[in-house]
């Protein structure tokens, strides 16, 4: 099986790329799904003549390479020296909204069954953009063009990320993963495991009624619970489920988690909280504390049932769209060249993301701790199938409405078969 990581370098720079990027021209209407990648065969390039070779990339307003930042300047240059390296080759940028009618997803589809010429060679997706193209036939598989097999050097979310039925569709750029946020003014030490965190100075602030249900659903899947059994079929394990909720009553009743995260849906109240000095740690995305900081909060990982570091990750990766085949090639070379281990690091740390893997990633800091133990986010079919029920469940227990037994059963048996 193909290994994405020994180019994460160049992933760190489409990451910088992206979170630099300005809106730049819309997308045609959706259009319906075209048959899979896998299924067909690609189109054979022309010979290569005399004239220039366009690559076309596509990417959402915040890794636009012309915004005047770090990260975007990064990015362009990085561009730039790949035309040095590949005479009679120019790369354009095209900005598409990250979601909607007009959005990178639907703009795919829409050129895919109205304007495949229109198609671009290389586009910015999130894991679940991501299995959706693949779905819907858009994206192509890389591992022909990859140059290297490895085994190593890519965080095993970032492998989940890339790859579908055991292809590689994709090199991650960039990540983000769930982190606790804590105010040093308030905690020299943060705590490590729920023992520990009960002891503690809170409140801890999460969003309790995050239709999501993140931060619950990092302490399940960390206590070994799980979303779908041996045969793929969702599942709600109630045990599990009972053990976090009662924690979330603890803590309840010591004051860490008050009534009022009852009101937080997003992860961003709980940030504010913790700025605003109405908590004294929070559960939030890493990227907040690396982009816009002015408190100096500092990371650390979230408090787990058993102190071992856990989380979920997310991110962005590069998938190839253009249908012919010697097009792949150079666009593969190019998501190689914006994923190399030297140029994450460099972009990711300007743009405020984490890399997607070691190389890029110093080896004794908290990221590459956190990073190493993370799971990719769960398909969105499990998470619309089973988080609906566990927030109903944390907020039943945290208003005080149902006991941990209760609320888990409730849970699992609205979750049905």
């Amino acid at each position: 099986m193909k290994r994405i990581l020994h180019h994460a370098g160049l992933g760190v720079m489409a990451i910088l790329l992206a979170s630099c990027s300005a809106l730049n021209g819309g997308a045609p209407s959706p259009a319906a799904a075209t048959p899979s990648p896998s299924a067909a065969t690609p189109t054979a390039a022309a010979s290569p003549g005399s004239s220039p070779q366009t690559l076309e990339i596509w990417l959402p307003p915040a890794f636009d390479p012309a915004a005047e930042t770090e990260a975007g300047a990064l990015l362009a240059a990085r561009l730039a020296a790949f035309g040095e390296r590949n005479p009679g080759v120019r790369v354009t940028v095209r900005i598409k909204a990250e979601s909607g009618p007009a959005g990178l997803l639907e703009s795919l589809a829409a050129a895919a069954s109205a304007a495949p010429l229109a198609l671009p060679d290389l586009v910015a997706l999130t894991p679940a953009q991501l299995q959706s193209a693949i779905g819907r036939g858009t994206v192509w598989p890389l591992d022909e063009h990859l140059t290297e097999d490895l085994e190593t050097d890519w965080y095993a979310f970032a492998q989940d990320f890339a790859q579908h039925n055991n292809q590689t569709y994709a090199l991650p750029f960039a990540a983000d993963a769930l982190a606790l946020a804590y105010s040093p003014a308030i905690l020299e030490t943060p705590p490590t495991s729920w023992a520990a965190s009960l002891e503690h100075y809170g409140p801890l602030a999460f969003a309790a009624a995050d239709p999501r249900a993140l931060y619950p659903l990092v302490l399940y899947l960390g206590r070994g619970g799980q979303l779908a059994d041996d045969n793929g079929r969702p599942t709600l394990e109630q045990e599990q489920l009972r053990a976090v909720l009662a924690y979330f009553e603890q803590a309840s009743q010591t004051g860490l988690m008050p009534v009022a995260l009852t009101q937080y849906d997003s992860p961003s109240q709980a940030w504010t909280a913790v700025n605003e000095s109405r908590a004294s740690m929070a559960v939030v995305w890493y990227s907040a504390l690396l982009q816009n900081n002015p408190n100096g909060l500092q990371p650390a990982a979230l408090p787990t049932h058993n102190g071992q570091p856990f989380t979920l990750a997310t991110g962005w990766a590069w998938a190839v769209s253009s249908p012919e085949a010697g097009r792949q090639a150079l666009a593969v070379e190019l998501a190689e060249f914006l994923t190399a281990p030297e140029f994450l690091a460099a972009w990711c740390a300007a743009a405020g993301q984490l890399p997607p893997r070691p190389g890029a990633t110093q080896p004794e800091s908290l990221a590459a701790q956190l990073l190493a133990t993370a799971r990719l986010l769960p398909d969105p079919t499990l998470l619309d199938r089973a988080s609906p029920e566990i927030t109903e469940a944390v907020l039943a227990v945290l208003k005080r409405e149902s006991s941990p037994d209760e609320a888990a059963a409730e849970a699992v048996e609205a979750f049905g078969p």
